[in-house]
Order: C-alpha cells, then structure tokens, then sequence
C-alpha cells in the first residue's frame, strides 16, 4: 500500500477531514492524516508477508507440539487494534470476521499435528466468532472433527453460529458443554444436543439471551433470559434423558442460579436461587 494508492482511493484527505472530529481523536489528541497512513500501512505490509510466508500456520504447527502436557486450547478472536484506528481496519486489512473462519481451520490444523505426536486436547473454548457460518465445506467438518476427537468439554463464549456449525462434527468424546454471553437459538442448541446424545451429559449457559423468531413486522428480536425462560425453551431437551445436569449462570461459593439434576433414582432435582 503506497501513499499515492491510499490518497486516492483508499481514503481520500477531504474523507479524513470529515470524519477527524468525531473518529480520529484519541485521549483528547487528534490522529493526523500520515499518523492514518503510517499506522495501517504497517500493519498491511506486516498481514501481507504473514500470509505470503504462511507463518501463523507454520508457527502453529511447530510450537502446539512442544506443549507435551497441553490439554485445553483457547481461541479468542479479536482484532487487536487501538480504538482511533480499529473502525477504519476493514477498509484496509484484510483481517476481521471473514477470515475467522480461516483462523479456524489452521488451528485446527495445528491442534491434528499436536495430536498425532500423542497430545490429547480435552478441553476446547472458542470466543468472539461472529461470522453467521464457520464454514458448509465438508472438507472442514471432517479437520475440525479430526481437531477435536478428544475434546471432552467445549467452552462456545461469545459465538453464537458455532452450535450450527458443530452439529454435523463427530465429537466422540464430548461430556460437557458451556454456551455463554450470546444469544440462544433454542432450536440449534436442541439439534447440538440430540447430535451429540451418545456422550454429552452435561450443559451449562451463562448469561445467554434468547433468539425468538416474531411473526409480525419485528421479525427477529433477542430478549434477555431469565432462568425460567431458559427452563421453559430447553423442556423437551430436559425431558430426552441426554443429560444428567443442566447449570445456569454461575453463583458465589460454587452455586448456581439453576441447578438440575437429572439422573437421581427418585426423578429430577432442580434447585434456583432467587
């Protein structure tokens, strides 16, 4: 990216000089035009030879084996970009949500290499994944499927579209689920859940809200949860004998909001604090 390409097309300086109040004053300082230019056009060249090279796979690849005691992998997806200059990142970089699902594949790619020097990943948690789709390539079911064969517990944190996407990925192994601070569709979550009888037991939400379809003009709207309206959604996910707990929202010394047991002789226990 040359300075003569980003003034004329990329962002022109009578642009700059429109949005300068409002969107380039960072702690009470204006951010200059060049300081614009200077900044991304850094980060370009930097994001230009990291895919060139493949290094973020190529690292992934050789440091995930290292880790001879590894058990849980953390994705958390964010751009990293000062507030003053993280509005404008998309016109520039070619990062942000549409690539995450790239991100995806090659840490799942890293997370096959790990395993086939004998580490076991137990334990998964992915966070911020806002694309709708991860991905309907078949192709990538089956790495991602091959990526978390040992995963026994699923952390889904900010990242609503992954329950469909996971659906049709075998997770053999899997005991426990954890959906949190996103919205619920109850009917994805079900499909998750019936997907997954064989070995889920355990399901836990914290503060979700709840995805209901309208059928007048507001079309979809999202309403806070309560745990009675969470209860209420999940009957028939309760009443299929999969689980043996469901959690909602965590509580001081260990406790719960909701705490429901499923697989006690005298019938199910449920406990709520007010």
């Amino acid at each position: 990216m040359d300075w003569d390409s980003f003034r004329s097309c990329l962002y022109t300086p009578a642009e700059y000089v429109r949005d300068r109040r409002d969107l380039w004053t960072s702690r009470g300082r204006g951010v200059t035009y060049a300081k614009v230019y200077s900044y991304f056009c850094a980060r370009s060249r930097e994001q230009q030879e990291i895919l060139r090279t493949d290094q973020d796979i190529k690292a992934l690849c050789a440091s995930l084996p290292r880790f001879a005691n590894l058990r849980a992998v953390h994705m958390r997806f964010g751009d990293g970009i000062p507030p003053p200059f993280r509005w404008f990142s998309g016109r520039v970089l070619l990062d942000g949500p549409l690539s995450f699902g790239s991100h995806l594949e090659k840490m799942a790619t890293a997370m096959i290499v790990a395993k086939e020097t004998g580490i076991s990943i137990s334990e998964f948690r992915i966070t911020g994944f806002y694309p709708r789709v991860a991905s309907e390539d078949p192709c990538v079911w089956d790495l991602t499927a091959e990526a978390l064969s040992n995963v026994e517990e699923l952390h889904v944190i900010d990242s609503p579209a992954m329950m469909e996407y996971l659906v049709p990925v075998p997770l053999p192994c899997l005991r426990r689920l954890e959906l949190g601070s996103c919205w619920l569709s109850c009917a994805h979550l079900e499909a998750f859940v019936y997907a997954h009888a064989s070995t889920l037991r355990f399901l836990h939400l914290e503060d979700i809200w709840l995805l209901q379809v309208q059928n007048d003009a507001d079309g979809v709207r999202l309403s806070l949860a309560s745990a009675k309206s969470v209860l209420q959604s999940l009957s028939r996910v309760r009443r299929s004998g999969i689980l043996q707990e469901l959690t909602i929202n965590r509580r001081q010394a260990g406790h719960y909001e909701v705490h429901e047991v499923f697989d006690k002789p005298e019938g199910i226990s449920l406990s709520m604090l007010s």
